[in-house]
């Protein structure tokens, strides 16, 4: 997928406090987010596939962007 990184950034600083990440994603959406790492360069880092690390942050970004959606919509 294609993210707006400082969009992310910026939501994940809002609620990475009370988000339910697992350490794994964590690691892997900081290192994305914060340190310009690319999904690659965090497979090779980690030993894991880049679809490994891509389905981590993909699941990261889904959490934080529930607490920015509407329970109910009109």
């Amino acid at each position: 997928m294609n993210y707006d990184k400082a969009h992310i950034r910026s939501e994940y600083e809002a609620v990475k406090c009370t988000v339910d990440l697992t350490i794994r994603q964590r690691e892997l959406l900081e290192a994305w987010l914060y340190a310009g790492q690319t999904m690659g360069q965090l497979a090779l880092r980690y030993g894991i596939n880049r679809s490994t690390v891509s389905r981590a942050i993909n699941r990261a970004v889904e959490k934080i962007e529930q607490f920015f959606k509407p329970e109910f919509s009109l």
